[in-house]
């Protein structure tokens, strides 16, 4: 209908027909007020629709299968029998790591953290949670998440400074669909072989307790732990709890250019008991109280290859109470090719730090008076030009009759630059100083270290430094839709050597190496790590080190 003949009808022409149809519209217009839809909003639009309440109504859920069968380049008959051999994550798992439910209020903060508490899980590749669209204040949210394949029967070989390491396993990340880890596995190390069984279960009980078992029958001892704990699992959880015990034996050695010179066995028993209270997440800040107690005791014997000439490590028992304090800045982005190829990497680009003290006293059992403390720091910030710099730091010590023991202070500082999405450049600088360590426990560099061109626990000292300095390439595309490549040239340099004596001859200065690497990283399997195969060749070497040394790990980063 025309504006002009509206007009006419409200002239009074035909007052009855005009009063109806006038009325009518305003039905009409307030049905619409009513009924108004946002289909698919973002953070602003949910932000304009306040201050009205909008609830969840209904969450639905998109579990996809490790391949998309309906993509024809992942139709094959192997991909598709992959996803019929696979159990699916069970809907109820997704929804227990949720930090919302239907008939709750939107949160987008919550949204976004419940994305990043999925990442976290090795049978989950990525996440994404949408609001799909908003009707009288009501929204339906959409979690969608890709599964991985969990059941892992494996055969790993890796070689580091020189020593090669075997394991045997089958583990399943996600046991029949159910988010519990079961693994058993026989590997073969440096230091030991092993014979190991563990189990994970992050929903044991109601309210997000977890259950973490160990057992574990070694060549040199063996290892059981068992745990109970329901951690701060958001920023906003309000408290914590944690109870665990361990006992495990082992062989300790001690390294001189990548040889052993001392071995003696070490028995481990402990357990102990914390807690913690938080007021949740405050505009971006979270702070966390956290207090306990612990018992430990390390005792030590001789073996056939301990050096009789030297003293053992002396036993030592504590038991002491505990507080500690946790600082969390709440600045997370989403960021690729970091730490991972061609993944979503969770960055938090705020302050994260850690500290605590406790005191071990004879009157409770323990063998000394002595304050036992710890601490942490960690940064994230992104400059003007888009590089991307990390620094973080620990420290570990105690203090005993006014004097500092068994202290460690270590300290990294990383620079990615921001070239292409393909290539980055890498620079890090790792240091360490140590104060009277303890006989069992070493500051060495090497092959196991950093310092790739050379044999494992090559230099000791109570300093350290290591430079590492590389070209990152990541090449785009998914090779045969199984994983992710990267590529690396690099150069390390560093030395450990003791500072307030005469390093003399065994002193082999700053060592350095060059080398090219390989990475690879699978999308679709369940280990959240990197394959690194370097192949490095040390320069202005003491003489020692001849050839080019190559090396297989699995590692957790670029």
């Amino acid at each position: 209908m025309s504006l002009f003949v509206l007009k006419k009808l409200l002239s009074g022409s035909i007052p009855f027909i005009s009063l109806f149809l006038i009325t009518h519209m305003a039905f009409i217009q307030a049905a619409e007020d009513t009924n108004h839809c946002i289909n698919s909003p973002g953070q602003q639009q949910l932000d304009s629709a306040k201050p009205s309440i909008i609830v969840i109504k209904e969450i639905q859920l998109q579990i996809d299968n490790i391949f998309d069968v309906n993509n024809p380049e992942e139709s094959s008959a192997l991909f598709m029998w992959a996803n019929r051999l696979h159990f699916l994550t069970k809907e109820d798992v997704i929804l227990k790591d949720l930090l919302f439910t239907e008939g709750d209020p939107l949160d987008w903060a919550q949204l976004k953290e419940s994305e990043r508490i999925l990442r976290t899980r090795p049978y989950i590749w990525d996440s994404s949670i949408y609001v799909t669209n908003i009707c009288d204040g009501q929204a339906t949210v959409l979690v969608k998440t890709r599964d991985v394949w969990t059941l892992q029967p494996s055969i790993d070989y890796g070689r580091s400074g020189g020593k090669n390491e075997v394991a045997f396993s089958i583990s399943d990340s996600s046991f029949l669909g159910s988010g519990r880890l079961v693994e058993i596995s026989h590997s073969k190390e440096v230091d030991r072989s092993s014979y190991q069984l563990n189990y994970q279960d992050l929903h044991v009980f109601p309210d997000r307790w977890q259950l973490n078992m160990t057992y574990a029958e070694n060549s040199d001892g063996y290892m059981q732990f068992l745990q109970f704990h329901r951690p701060f699992y958001s920023l906003e959880a309000l408290w914590e709890a944690n109870v665990f015990i361990q006992n495990r034996k082992k062989d300790d050695a001690l390294y001189f250019r990548g040889e052993i010179v001392d071995l003696f066995s070490h028995e481990e028993r402990g357990f102990g008991v914390s807690g913690g209270f938080s007021k949740g997440n405050q505009d971006h800040f979270v702070n966390r109280l956290t207090y306990g107690y612990r018992y430990f005791e390390d005792k030590f014997f001789n073996t056939q290859r301990t050096d009789l000439n030297q003293a053992r490590p002396n036993n030592r028992i504590y038991s002491y109470p505990w507080l500690g304090w946790e600082h969390l800045q709440d600045r997370f982005e989403i960021l690729t090719n970091i730490r991972q190829i061609n993944r979503s990497e969770d960055i938090n680009l705020g302050w994260h730090i850690k500290a605590s003290m406790g005191y071990s006293s004879d009157t409770w059992g323990g063998d000394l008076n002595r304050w036992v403390l710890n601490g942490s720091a960690s940064k994230f910030y992104i400059d003007n030009h888009k590089n991307i710099w990390q620094w973080n730091s620990t420290l570990s010590g105690e203090y005993v009759d006014n004097a500092v023991e068994n202290a460690i202070v270590q300290s990294d500082l990383n620079f990615y630059s921001h070239k292409q999405s393909w290539h980055r450049f890498y620079l890090g600088l790792k240091t360490a100083i140590a104060k009277d360590l303890y006989r069992d426990k070493q500051l060495t560099l090497g092959g196991d270290t950093g310092l790739r061109g050379y044999p494992l626990r090559y230099q000791t000292g109570d300093r350290r430094f290591l430079v590492s300095a590389e070209e990152r390439f990541y090449f785009n595309g998914e090779y045969w839709h199984l994983f992710n490549l990267g590529a690396a040239v690099f150069i390390d340099s560093g030395r450990a050597w003791f500072a307030h004596q005469d390093n003399g001859a065994v002193d082999s200065g700053v060592l350095s190496n060059v080398g090219l690497g390989l990475r690879l990283s699978s999308t679709r399997t369940g280990h959240n790590s990197v394959i690194h195969i370097n192949l490095a060749k040390p320069i202005g070497s003491d003489g020692q080190i001849q050839g080019l040394q190559w090396t297989a790990s699995l590692e957790t980063e670029f």
